[in-house]
């Protein structure tokens, strides 16, 4: 459970004292009015007692008198009969009056004054009347009426001498009681009017006061309050403000500074009343300092929000980018209360803004060098975007809509059927782009290009294409003119190799044809004989025919060899034409005692590329690894080639010799350009078996061997289906 505030408690206190205290003025002046009316009461009472007293004696009176005057009636008639008739009548009333004023009497209160002599005379007339009648009636009987009337008025004119007497006493008592009702009357009354106002005018004042006290008491708190809840309020600003990642600061509707958070101070290295004079000192970069008090001027007479960048000098003197955000805050009547002014360090964003027009600065430079634009594709609505390189290619206008006719009206006919499987490829989502096509310019020149581009999605989720375009014009150009120097420089090797293999080609015509030289003496032989041995001359024949299509086949081959035509790509069995190539050269190795072992595996997959080419590259190694081994006679001159599947669904041979080797550091170097180990060599072999095996996308490389001498190896791809 909270507890209490003292405060609110100290002020309900205070409250019930003040109500308590009101409460009690109100009673006491109730209470002393009615003990007033109390006193008042209580003299109207004995004033209304003494006149019943007074009424009832003068009713006594009254039946006494008229008592007597019925009987003095009576006995000047000297009616007995009507004397003894109603005297009876005359005594019960006389006597029901008496005792009914008697009851009176005994009932009134005991502070009321009754004269003691009025209840004895009442209970002397009550004792005496009726002996008094019964004498009158004896008297009236007898006859006596003198003495009848004597005796009315001896006996009767006392009793009525002394009710009057009763009557007088009794009449002055009321007239005193009167007076006292009257005066009490007053009292009450004077009473009523000063106690009245008094109290009204003491509660009112007591009232006020308390109010007043308790009002300012409550007014004390609640201020105390207030200042507590600012104050609470203010530290707790002061930390929000001391957190906020940036500097802020607050300003009265005409600029000036009114507070800072600590941030701030800390960073510019300066106290509060220095930051008061921001547009006069070194705080703000010379150079900005102009453009920044300007913007700040405006905002402040204008009313109106404002950014600007600038830059802020550090404690320790070094600048930093900063962007400045002012904002106006304004009463509910719409007026300006002040300013709120938001300081952000945007150093790192300025570098990498600096950076990024760099970069794209480099960018448009590197396309524009390197003949490659860039460009989106988006594939729900066909948007196409280009970079200025692209247009720069495509050769249209700037800022010109984009569109796929656009385009395909660049586009050589003979490309367009390939251009549009590649797009339709694309656009369902099957493969990226890669590919080359030709464009026909509207001067009719015609350009290569290569595109390579890839599916993506955007920050939304939508599908685009994203890629390059390269002009590869002069690329195409340049690699069709050392294409053809390559062919020359090729057909310029072959050539060369054919004085090494010039005992070979010999040893291979020559063997032949000394089969046909022997075969036609013989058949000659047989048909002189007589008689001539005609089925002997027929099978000499079937060898010389034999033997001449031998002979025909290595010139042949060696026609196609070495002679110059443009490269046929064809489905090729590396097996057999490492074959044919190990028979062209099998004199020459078997001339320098090289032991020729072949592993050649079966089920080979065919290959696709130029044969001719091919069994260049292998005579090439075939060669070299012979000349390795020429100076070698320790040990056998054993030449191994091998075929064998390469992973990713190529044809790999390799050439192993036990030769001399090769320097592992200059291993790449034996395939550059005129580079050679040997004293009368060119250095083109290697280069051009190279390029040639790259040509037919495959590799050549060359490793030491374990032992002594290397492995040249080459893998190609295997031929596709179509």
């Amino acid at each position: 459970m909270n507890s209490r505030d003292p405060n609110e408690i100290e002020i309900g206190l205070a409250l019930k004292l003040s109500f308590a205290l009101l409460i009690a003025l109100i009673l006491g002046g109730n209470g002393l009015l009615l003990w007033q009316f109390h006193l008042a009461r209580l003299q109207t009472e004995r004033l209304t007692d003494v006149s019943q007293e007074l009424i009832g004696v003068l009713r006594l009176q009254v039946s006494l008198l008229s008592v007597h005057q019925r009987l003095d009636r009576l006995a000047q008639s000297r009616d007995a009969g009507g004397l003894e008739s109603e005297s009876e009548p005359l005594r019960r009333k006389l006597l029901e009056e008496t005792q009914g004023e008697m009851s009176v009497l005994s009932r009134m209160p005991h502070e009321t004054h009754v004269d003691p002599g009025f209840q004895s005379t009442l209970q002397a007339i009550e004792i005496t009347l009726p002996t008094q009648l019964d004498a009158i009636n004896g008297l009236a009987a007898s006859g006596d009426w003198k003495a009848l009337r004597l005796r009315l008025d001896n006996e009767l004119k006392p009793v009525e001498s002394l009710c009057a007497s009763l009557v007088a006493g009794t009449d002055q008592e009321a007239s005193g009681e009167l007076a006292l009702a009257v005066a009490s009357m007053r009292r009450t009354q004077l009473v009523i009017f000063l106690v009245v106002p008094l109290t009204a005018i003491s509660t009112f004042f007591v009232a006020a006061f308390l109010g007043w006290a308790v009002t300012r008491r409550i007014v004390t708190v609640r201020m105390h309050e207030r200042v507590e809840a600012l104050r609470a309020s203010e530290i707790k600003l002061r930390k929000i403000v001391d957190s906020i990642p940036g500097f802020v600061c607050a300003l009265s509707p005409e600029g000036e500074v009114e507070l800072v958070n600590r941030q701030l101070l800390d960073y510019f290295g300066k106290t509060f009343e220095e930051m008061k004079s921001w547009s006069t000192n070194d705080s703000i970069h010379p150079d900005d300092r102009s453009r920044s008090v300007a913007a700040f001027t405006d905002s402040i007479e204008t009313g109106t929000p404002h950014e600007v960048e600038q830059r802020c000098r550090r404690a320790d003197g070094v600048y930093r980018w900063f962007l400045r955000s002012s904002r106006p805050v304004r009463d509910t009547d719409g007026r300006i209360s002040g300013w709120y002014v938001l300081i952000t360090d945007i150093e790192d964003r300025k570098r990498a803004e600096d950076e990024l027009r760099r970069s794209e600065a480099f960018l448009a430079e590197g396309q524009r060098l390197n003949l490659t634009g860039s460009f989106s594709w988006r594939l729900d609505t066909d948007e196409i975007t280009l970079s200025d390189q692209l247009y720069r290619i495509y050769e249209f206008e700037n800022d010109t809509p984009i569109t796929l006719e656009l385009i395909f009206s660049r586009v050589h006919p003979e490309d367009i059927a390939l251009v549009s499987g590649k797009i339709d490829g694309a656009r369902s989502g099957r493969s990226d782009l890669n590919y080359e096509f030709r464009l026909r310019m509207p001067d009719g020149s015609i350009k290569y290009l290569r595109t390579v581009a890839h599916l993506t999605q955007d920050r939304e989720g939508r599908w685009e294409i994203v890629g390059t375009v390269q002009d590869v014009t002069e690329r195409r150009l340049s690699e069709e003119a050392l294409n053809k120097v390559r062919s020359e420089l090729a057909h310029m090797a072959r050539v060369t190799s054919l004085g090494a293999l010039t005992a070979s080609i010999a040893h291979e015509v020559n063997q032949p044809l000394s089969g046909i030289i022997t075969n036609a003496s013989t058949g000659l032989r047989m048909l002189a004989a007589d008689p001539p041995n005609i089925e002997g001359a027929l099978e000499t024949a079937r060898r010389t025919v034999r033997d001449g299509k031998r002979a025909s086949e290595v010139i042949t081959r060696l026609r196609t060899l070495f002679s110059k035509k443009e490269p046929t790509i064809e489905p090729v069995d590396l097996n057999e034409a490492a074959r044919e190539v190990i028979a062209l050269s099998l004199s020459e190795l078997q001339r320098n005692s090289v032991i020729v072992r072949q592993e050649l595996v079966d089920g080979l997959p065919l290959i696709a590329g130029d044969r001719v080419q091919l069994q260049q590259v292998i005579l090439n190694l075939l060669l070299n690894a012979s000349d390795a081994m020429s100076g070698i006679d320790d040990r056998p001159r054993q030449l191994t080639i091998r075929t064998e599947g390469d992973e990713d669904e190529c044809a790999r041979l390799t050439v192993q010799d036990s030769g001399v080797g090769i320097d592992p550091q200059s291993a790449d170097k034996l395939f550059e350009a005129f580079y050679t180990t040997k004293s009368a060599g060119m250095g083109m072999g290697l280069s051009i078996s190279r390029t040639i095996i790259e040509a037919h996308h495959g590799r050549l490389w060359v490793t030491p061997n374990d032992g002594p001498g290397a492995t040249f190896s080459i893998s190609i791809p295997r031929a596709s289906d179509s």
